[in-house]
C-alpha cells in the first residue's frame, strides 16, 4: 500500500475526530530497542543537519566561487559526496533511517502531551514522504556539486 492512501484515510479520521471536538491523539515513536538503530538516529541526524548547512551554502553561492586552487575542486567534490549518500540513505529509506531520524528530532522536543491540532497532526504525517522529496534534491544538488567540483580538476 502506498504512502498517499495511508496518509488520506488517517486524515480524515482526524478531521472527523476533530470535527467531534476530540483532540487528535499523537502518535508515538517508540524508541528503538537496538542500539545500532539509535547509533543510526543520531548519524542520520547529524548527517541530516550537515546537508542543511551545505544546501544553505549552495544557495549562498558557494557553487559560483572560481578559485584556482585544486583545494576548493575537492572540496565541492566531498561537499557532493556528502549530499549524495545521506540524499540516497533519505530517497531509499536505507534501514528505516526516515523513522529513525523522525524519532530523534522528537526526541529533542520537549513538548511531551498526548494530544495535538490538527495541523500540527496532518504535518507530522507528512514529514515523513517530505525527507524523501528532501533526498531526492539532495542527490541532484550533490551532483552538481561534484560536477563543478570534477570539471575544475579536468
Amino acid at each position: 500500500m502506498s504512502a498517499f492512501p495511508r496518509f488520506a484515510s488517517w486524515a480524515l479520521r482526524a478531521l472527523a475526530q476533530h470535527a467531534q471536538g476530540r483532540a487528535v491523539a499523537r502518535p508515538r515513536l517508540e524508541t528503538p530497542a537496538r542500539a545500532r538503530d539509535r547509533a543510526l538516529g543520531h548519524a542520520s541526524y547529524w548527517g541530516f543537519a550537515l546537508c542543511l548547512l551545505l544546501t544553505v551554502i549552495a544557495f549562498l553561492g558557494a557553487l559560483t566561487i572560481h578559485s584556482h586552487g585544486a583545494w576548493l575542486a575537492w572540496a565541492k567534490i566531498g561537499c557532493g559526496i556528502v549530499l549524495i549518500v545521506e540524499g540516497l540513505v533519505l530517497a531509499r529509506d536505507l534501514g528505516g533511517v526516515r523513522r529513525v531520524l523522525l524519532w530523534r528530532i522528537q526526541e529533542r522536543r520537549k513538548d511531551q502531551s498526548t494530544t495535538e491540532r490538527l495541523s500540527r497532526a496532518l504535518l507530522r504525517r507528512a514529514v515523513g514522504p517530505a525527507l524523501g522529496a528532501i533526498g531526492i534534491a539532495w542527490v541532484g544538488l550533490g551532483l552538481l556539486f561534484a560536477a563543478l567540483g570534477a570539471a575544475k580538476l579536468i
